[in-house]
């Protein structure tokens, strides 16, 4: 399997400081993954979280449906066993 990792969370003092407005929530590190399996040919999974937009693009093609909104409320990208080191629990495929 070949992989690619984003990882777009701010830095520590303003997750601090998220975490000090949203408490008791916590913050959610930011990011997606891409992974290629040798049998998936070439479309891959991507696995978001709820926050920020994505747009996907496949062999340069991008449609509506490749896109993913994020969360309507900032919120929710806060919770009481934030990833890391809990799971990730808002990743969706």
């Amino acid at each position: 399997m070949f992989a690619w990792t984003n990882d777009g969370t701010p830095a520590r003092l303003a997750v601090d400081a998220f975490n000090a407005l949203a408490k008791p929530s916590k913050w959610n590190n930011i990011g997606s993954r891409i992974e290629f399996l040798p049998n998936d040919n070439t479309k891959g999974r991507v696995l978001m979280q709820v926050y920020p937009t994505y747009f996907l693009y496949y062999n340069r093609q991008h449609s509506a449906s490749d896109t993913q909104f994020q969360a309507e409320r900032p919120l929710d990208n806060f919770n009481q066993n934030p990833y890391p080191p809990g799971p990730a629990p808002f990743i969706k495929p």
